[in-house]
């Protein structure tokens, strides 16, 4: 539910709606395949981000059309202003400027992912805070471009719709891999997410 109801929340900062022309960077794991789906639901135009190797994957996510991620000269291949929104699951400097380059004026670069994935310390937080302070400013310039973090919280707002589009068979949920709930298990899970090449979702369960 979690994971549904970042890529709804990514989607209602993004003010994505029908037309809109929406990139998902990381569009084949968990939060980027729900965003995909939704904002197809929604009916904006999507493209998906990612490896080759998970292209047919994100396409059958509903993406109209997928981009190499690998690519060296991605922002050149979509042209500027291509997009009003960017939503990006990956994080880093470089997603950043990607967007800056692709966003129309007033566009939005959404990310629910963050820079540094490590463990929660004061000068991570602090860096964290430095990071989007800094984005901030940035793209407030002459194209006004938006940098919009999104820190997931559960709102009774939301949940109907994530529900709604789940339980009406618009949005799917796919399993990557399951896992065993003992520590090994955990352990297990936590590094195949960390290492960031998961297709669809991964579980943890009894």
């Amino acid at each position: 539910m979690q994971t549904r109801y970042g890529a709804m929340a990514c989607l209602a900062r993004g003010q994505v709606a029908a037309g809109t022309r929406v990139a998902v960077i990381g569009a084949a794991r968990g939060v980027g395949d729900f965003v995909v789906q939704m904002a197809r639901a929604a009916g904006a135009f999507v493209v998906g981000v990612t490896s080759a190797r998970n292209r047919e994957f994100v396409r059958s996510s509903g993406a109209d059309e997928v981009s190499d991620r690998h690519e060296s000269d991605r922002s050149a291949g979509f042209g500027a202003d291509s997009f009003d929104v960017v939503i990006d699951r990956v994080g880093g400097r470089g997603q950043w400027i990607h967007a800056q380059h692709v966003l129309r004026p007033g566009g939005r670069c959404v990310t629910i992912a963050r820079d540094e994935d490590s463990v929660v310390t004061p000068a991570s937080t602090t860096r964290l805070l430095s990071t989007i302070t800094a984005r901030r400013l940035r793209g407030a310039g002459p194209r006004g471009v938006q940098y919009v973090p999104v820190f997931p919280r559960v709102s009774g707002g939301l949940l109907p719709h994530v529900n709604e589009l789940v339980e009406g068979g618009r949005v799917r949920v796919r399993l990557a891999r399951s896992f065993p709930l003992t520590p090994k298990g955990a352990t297990a899970a936590a590094e195949e997410n960390r290492v960031g090449r998961t297709v669809g979702r991964l579980v943890v369960q009894r």
